[in-house]
């Protein structure tokens, strides 16, 4: 859903954004392929299709924003700054929470490697292919997180893959191609 949002913010606030007919076909096929990811199971809620749908169009108007204003801020301090702003905005909201247990080294280094590897290296990866690539474009790497999800479920857990699981990465991998202008023909 990203893409879509990103291209609908970026016609209302990026004028230099260049959406051609490419990325217009990438970007709503790609949210097809999430539908069929998703729509069959039935394990949404309206809350948490709510809630996910916010989320999205916040990532989605920061990619924007990002490209737009942002370009010429150092990477590292762009995302020190936002991660600090993300953690201070949060904090009064982890001061409610009950404590919990001081939680084991594993478990410490687990959150620490999330944070530093996953979220930090990921948003730093992230803004620079926003540079690179124009913050539409850009979003079309989300429609490559539920293969990675489906990958590292093989690996790691031992998941198996369905002939219906298949067919729902290849209704995601598809779009991404043509969006990002991969597949011959298309650039």
């Amino acid at each position: 859903m990203e893409p879509v949002f990103v291209l609908l913010v970026s016609l209302a606030l990026d004028r230099s954004e260049r959406i051609g007919l490419r990325q217009v076909i990438g970007v709503l096929t790609g949210f097809a392929g999430v539908a069929i990811l998703f729509g069959g199971n039935g394990s949404g809620t309206i809350l948490g299709v709510s809630l996910v749908t916010i989320a999205t169009f916040c990532y989605a108007i920061g990619a924007v924003i990002t490209k737009k204003w942002l370009s010429e801020v150092p990477l590292e301090g762009l995302v020190a700054t936002a991660l600090t702003a993300a953690s201070i905005m949060l904090l009064p909201f982890a001061l409610l929470e009950a404590v919990p247990p001081l939680p084991s080294p594993p478990v410490v280094g687990a959150i620490m490697v999330l944070g530093l590897l996953c979220t930090a290296g990921g948003f730093l990866s992230f803004f620079q292919l926003i540079r690179l690539a124009g913050s539409v474009r850009a979003t079309l790497i989300t429609y490559t997180a539920p293969l990675v999800a489906i990958a590292a479920g093989v690996l790691f857990l031992q998941e198996s893959v369905t002939s219906a699981v298949t067919v729902q990465g290849l209704s995601l991998a598809v779009p991404r191609s043509v969006g990002c202008g991969s597949i011959s023909g298309t650039r």
